[in-house]
């Protein structure tokens, strides 16, 4: 999808996200969206399937975490469970979502956690127990806690697959 002139937003009020978020987005300095989020949130918000490519620093994680939030709090949750999944390859790019994710969601209700491997194992089993909206994991140790039916993914409704190359 190729935005042009006319139909590029100048603003992230312009792409119609919730409020909850542009606040947060306000409170973090963030007016413009960048070009990867130009062409990446309206599609994302028709709930399209997306594969973004884009340099470090262009704004891919707001790309995807912006969509995905809003769908959270437009859409009521039907179950108790987590509603969306991130899964990236390392703990250090985990925390870097998980601390924008915690930004973009203070002004809401939505609850994240962090799923990594090298740290406290029962820690991270009580965070999935409380049910959190979205988690942030990489993928060993979320296998190792789905080996414990933990966490309860069946109303996954967002899956992204982080650095998937």
């Amino acid at each position: 999808m190729q935005p042009n002139s006319l139909d590029t937003p100048l603003s992230f009020s312009d792409l119609s996200l919730d409020e909850h978020l542009l606040m947060a987005l306000r409170q973090l300095g963030f007016e413009q969206p960048t070009p990867t989020q130009m062409q990446a949130i309206p599609p994302a918000l028709e709930h399209k399937d997306l594969l973004v490519s884009a340099e470090t620093g262009s704004g891919k994680t707001a790309a995807f975490l912006l969509p995905t939030l809003h769908h959270l709090l437009a859409i009521p949750a039907s179950h108790t469970g987590t509603r969306a999944l991130v899964l990236a390859p390392t703990r250090e790019l985990a925390r870097q979502i998980f601390q924008q994710c915690r930004q973009l969601c203070e002004f809401s209700d939505l609850q994240a956690g962090l799923i990594t491997g090298g740290d406290d194992f029962k820690q991270q089993q009580k965070t999935i127990r409380k049910n959190p909206d979205i988690i942030i994991a990489t993928p060993g140790r979320l296998l190792e806690l789905l080996d414990q039916d933990l966490p309860d993914l069946d109303g996954l409704e967002v899956l992204v697959l982080d650095e998937a190359d």
